[in-house]
């Protein structure tokens, strides 16, 4: 069984380092608890793009199959990360990264959403993101200005050509890249 899976881009490795220096950063300046940051140990930097949530193995070799037959011919998209978004709740919020929704980008969520809602249907309207928190609490003004000053100068750009299907293995937690599907 894999919690919360999902269609995704993987960040290239100059990217992760600065996502991991900032969550770092965050994290050293004492304003900001463990929980209320991503978790450096247990998830891969990534970018979400189709939430599929909880699967079984079965569920996976389905999702597996259907991304592997899909004509994606979209190449060398351009991923673009500037600027602190929230997705706001009752108690604790999510931060993230907002990424530029270009249009290759929301072709691709309407190719994903039309091949993979017949296994799970997101709700939830497609914002690109790069998770910094999911635990954030929007009442504190000094963390919600750390994390405005230290996102408000990010722009990170580069170019991918896969897709991974990401899940979350029940008992450890933690993340793993169960497939890659290259966009051709």
């Amino acid at each position: 069984m894999y919690r919360n899976a999902f269609v995704g881009v993987l960040l290239p490795n100059n990217i992760a380092k600065k996502y991991i220096s900032l969550l770092k950063k965050l994290k050293g300046s004492g304003n900001i608890s463990d929980v209320e940051l991503e978790s450096l140990e247990n998830d891969i930097p990534h970018i979400t793009l189709y939430f599929l949530g909880d699967q079984s193995e079965e569920g996976i070799n389905k999702i597996n199959k259907t991304l592997s037959d899909l004509d994606l011919i979209l190449k060398n998209i351009k991923i673009e990360i500037d600027g602190l978004g929230m997705f706001k709740k009752q108690n604790d919020s999510v931060a993230y990264l907002k990424v530029r929704k270009t249009k290759e980008l929301s072709g691709l969520y309407t190719s994903l959403e039309k091949n993979l809602k017949n296994i799970y249907f997101e709700r939830r309207p497609f914002v690109p993101h790069l998770t910094l928190s999911r635990k954030f609490n929007v009442n504190n003004s000094e963390l919600l200005q750390k994390l405005k000053s230290e996102s408000e100068n990010i722009k990170w750009v580069f170019n991918t050509t896969t897709l991974n299907l990401f899940g979350r293995e029940s008992k450890s937690e933690k993340m793993k890249i169960l497939a890659k599907i290259q966009l051709i």
